[in-house]
């Protein structure tokens, strides 16, 4: 919505800005010769251009890739208002203009009233301030009142891959503080500026209020409006309520809650038009028009109502806004419940109490058709909790007949009815008795497992010619606690092809590692009813939509050439061959036909519209990644309720190439020619390794006197490997003055304290480095661990380990690392040292030479107790970047 136009200032009215804007290194001054560019034609140039721009798009905009803040100041109070930039364009010599513009009101001289061609610019010019031209008067007050404005202009432009934060300050003088009066804050992660505070989508003028509005539900009487609305950079959510309020008429805004849920007022945004008329004569009776936003405090649910009238009065409110929301998730999610839900309360009809329900349970709602033909239309709901709360008031239909999935290891629960404990318009509180029963007796060989397959949409038995040419997969993982191996776990995780319907296994161990291994997932979207029996066999039923590839030509990708092929195949061309029908047998009526071609046609349209959520940030080199699982799913968006749009078999080798802030659970990467997102952990367990290691650090002590010492080393993104001295939850040592150190758990002498690390998942920051011809690298690396303060001694220890890796590829993109090292490998040394050295290299091995930013590195000052520590990682290169 913050998505406007605008430009960029040349010869105006100039205040004098109060941020110096740092220099770039001599090296880099080239880059930035023209970082603002030519000013878009729609840069506001004069009051009344600031004045349309400020009620059209508020107070910032972007455009063109230029950023626009306006603001109207108190003619009397330019002075104590500054601006204040920070963020890595400080860093560039030219992030923004020098200094704003401040356009003050022109006050035209009185026309001539028989000079035609003055009458009429000046009544273009009144009706562009939106005041009388037939009355000069206005003018006159204007210049006499104490409420004279001027508008202030900025236009910034924010190089790729920066940021740019802008902080209005108001300045009282000596004796009082600078206060921040408003913050704006804006990013160019690829090549487009982005606004990334509040306002991208908070509304803060007439056009945007109104859009808001639109999207919002209306009171009852259609004159405020609220809504749940996201911050689509920080994905926090919001409940934004629209506001009229005409407090000259005594009138007052009253909010009201009642629930589990709470939220509570976290600002105002003002939305009214900037009228010029109204400073000098006031007009009573005007309505005020603001944004409120609302921050979840607690989660369940919560009933809202806004109300505006006077509530000193005993008359009823002039408005009323209801609203019912679902906060879930630590705050982290609000759903809009006001069109209806449905809370279930589950329990066991003999006892009373209620029921414990397992994880993964389900119900499935079916609709009663009134003649035999006509499908069965199903619903599937979780059971998530104990009451349930279900964002619908779909779920319960007494018309309508249920099955439910809830079971335990002993038995299952048996529908027996509801009770309808509470009803309004939009919610529906019910009671679902169950009843516990056991496993019933055996109707399969011992150990066996039916599979059955029904079609999700009309509930029917999937025929059993339909699934011999069209194979339904599923996947398992089994897990089963070992000690003797490494991480205490075993694994397996059997693939089956159901190719009849039902079939049948009667040797395979799938039933019995159902009920006794210690983890058992399956790994399809559409999970199986199951029904286990006392001789430990089982039931699966599995409840799905038979998916066709569409792929008959045996290239392994679905695309126009298979319609085409098709197509000729149908019109009897000699010589067409079809690799595989039942790939192009989209209908599922067993033979290819025109139906299939024009459904293949659909899918065409549907597989060529892309669909991913786009991350926060992209990577061009990160660490290889080895797929743990098997089919893991791929899913479109960083949660599992996005669809799922691939699966990755295990053993495949991927590449993160994006991430979310604040989300380390989700990695967006490629696969077949798929982008999307995959989950890093399920159920507490990784999913796939990281192939990067920690190679090699080793930690030098030098004590001003012999000493004991005593070295923590706490790692959040990587496993320890190999160390030596050995590690037992730290290293004892006694340190001597020329650096060497006795362990004194084994009493060994040694130069440093060795160690490294796998499974490294640290993101690390190639923003800025160094590209070095292989050739170069003993060159390079002297030159700059000499600088940032390795002696010789450990700078040539450095060398000779680290040189044959890198001196034989053809490029090394080289840098050193700083927090992102550190904090994800954090060393607690008592005593403390005086100084610590900490140098970490990065490096990528590349064919080409590429462009990056010089690095700007720091030198080190040894003094008291130093400890020095050197290591590095190799980052494979992406071949898809």
């Amino acid at each position: 919505m913050k998505h406007k136009r605008f430009a960029f200032l040349t010869s105006v009215v100039m205040i004098a800005s109060t941020l110096t804007i740092l220099p770039v290194q001599a090296a880099d001054s080239s880059a930035y010769e023209s970082v603002i560019g030519t000013l878009p034609d729609w840069t506001p140039m004069s009051f009344v251009e600031a004045m349309e721009f400020y009620n059209e798009y508020g107070k910032s905009h972007v455009e063109d890739n230029f950023i626009c803040l306006v603001k109207p100041i108190p003619l009397n109070q330019k002075d104590i208002y500054r601006t204040s930039i920070s963020g890595s364009m400080t860093m560039v010599n030219t992030p923004a203009c020098t200094s704003p513009a401040l356009f003050e009101l022109e006050i035209p001289e009185k026309p001539d009233p028989n000079d035609a061609e003055a009458l009429e610019s000046y009544a273009a010019y009144c009706e562009s301030l939106g005041i009388p031209s037939d009355d000069y008067s206005f003018f006159e007050k204007y210049k006499e009142s104490e409420v004279q404005y001027a508008f202030e202009v900025q236009m910034f432009h924010v190089l790729e891959g920066h940021d740019l934060t802008v902080d209005w300050l108001i300045d009282y003088g000596d004796g009082y503080k600078k206060i921040i009066d408003e913050t704006f804050t804006f990013e160019n992660p690829s090549g487009f500026i982005e606004q990334t505070d509040i306002y991208s989508w908070l509304p803060d003028c007439p056009a945007e209020y109104n859009w808001l509005k639109s999207y919002s539900h209306h009171s009852t009487l259609a004159s405020c409006a609220a809504c749940v609305y996201y911050n689509p950079h920080t994905h926090k959510p919001y409940i934004a309520y629209c506001a009229d309020v005409n407090g000259s008429t005594g009138a007052s805004l009253q909010m009201e809650q009642k629930g589990d849920g709470a939220i509570e007022k976290m600002m105002e945004s003002n939305c009214n038009e900037f009228d010029l008329r109204a400073l000098v004569e006031p007009v009573s009776g005007r309505t005020s028009s603001s944004v409120i936003v609302y921050q979840p405090t607690a989660d369940g649910l919560v009933d809202v109502e806004w109300s505006v009238g006077r509530s000193w009065s005993d008359e009823a409110p002039f408005d009323i806004t209801l609203g019912s929301y679902h906060i879930k998730n630590h705050c982290t999610e609000i759903i809009d419940i006001s069109s209806g839900s449905t809370i279930m309360t589950f329990i066991d009809a003999d006892t009373g109490e209620l029921i414990d329900v397992p994880e993964n349970s389900s119900f499935l709602k079916n609709t009663i058709q009134s003649s035999s033909d006509e499908p069965c239309l199903s619903e599937l709901f979780p059971i998530s909790s104990n009451p349930c709360i279900l964002d619908s008031n779909r779920a319960y239909d007494p018309n309508c007949s249920y099955s439910f999935d809830i079971r335990t290891e002993d038995g299952y629960y048996d529908f027996q009815g509801f009770e309808v404990t509470s009803e309004t318009e939009n919610r529906v509180e019910v009671t679902c008795k169950m009843s516990c029963k056991t496993n019933p007796e055996p109707v399969l060989p011992d150990g066996a497992t039916r599979i059955t397959l029904y079609d999700k949409d009309t509930g029917k038995l999937i025929p059993n010619e339909t699934v011999q040419h069209h194979h339904f997969h599923f996947g398992t993982n089994i897990g089963i606690k070992n000690p003797n191996v490494p991480g205490g776990w075993s694994y397996t995780g059997p693939f089956y092809s159901v190719d009849s319907n039902p079939m049948l296994l009667e040797t395979d161990q799938l039933a019995h590692f159902y009920k006794y291994a210690d983890l058992f997932e399956f790994t399809t979207e559409d999970k199986p009813e199951v029904i286990y029996y006392s001789n430990d066999s089982m039931d699966l039923i599995f409840r799905i939509k038979i998916e066709v590839s569409g792929n008959i030509n045996g290239d392994s990708e679905f695309s126009i050439s298979d319609a085409v092929l098709l197509q000729k195949w149908l019109f009897g061309v000699p010589e067409v061959e079809i690799y595989n029908w039942a790939d192009g047998d989209l209908n599922l009526n067993n033979q290819l036909d025109a139906g299939d071609l024009s459904l293949m046609k659909r899918k065409l349209i549907e597989k060529n519209t892309p669909s991913y959520v786009e991350p926060d940030h992209r990577l061009t080199n990160s660490s290889p990644l080895f797929v743990m699982v098997d089919n893991l799913k791929l899913y479109s968006g960083p949660d599992e309720s996005y669809p799922v749009i691939n699966s990755i078999p295990g053993g495949t080798r991927i590449y993160e190439i994006g991430y979310q802030d604040n989300n380390d659970n989700w990695s967006f990467t490629e696969y077949d020619g798929q982008y999307g997102w995959i989950p890093i952990v399920i159920d507490d367990k990784m999913t796939v390794f990281y192939e990067a290691y920690a190679s090699k650090p080793v930690i030098y002590l030098y004590p001003e006197q012999e000493m004991d010492v005593r070295v923590d080393l706490e790692l959040t993104e990587s496993e320890l490997s190999t160390t030596y001295p050995k590690y037992n939850n730290g290293w004892d040592v006694i340190a001597y003055p020329d650096g060497t150190l006795l362990n004194k758990a084994d009493c060994t002498h040694h130069k440093y304290l060795f160690w490294d690390s796998k499974n490294c998942r640290t993101r690390f920051d190639f923003s800025e480095g160094f590209c070095v011809a292989g050739s170069d690298t003993e060159r390079f690396l002297k030159e700059k661990l000499t600088y940032m303060g390795l002696t010789e001694n450990e700078m040539n220890e450095f060398i000779v380990y680290w040189l044959p890796i890198m001196e034989h590829n053809a490029y090394n993109l080289i840098t050193f690392q700083g927090d992102a090292y550190t904090n994800s490998a954090k060393l607690n040394i008592t005593p403390t040292p005086d100084s610590l050295l900490r140098i970490f290299m990065a490096y990528v091995p590349l064919e080409n030479a590429v462009d990056i930013t010089p690095q700007k590195l720091e030198s080190f000052e040894r003094k008291g107790f130093t400890v020095v520590e050197w290591g590095g990682t190799e980052i494979k290169h992406n071949p898809n970047s």
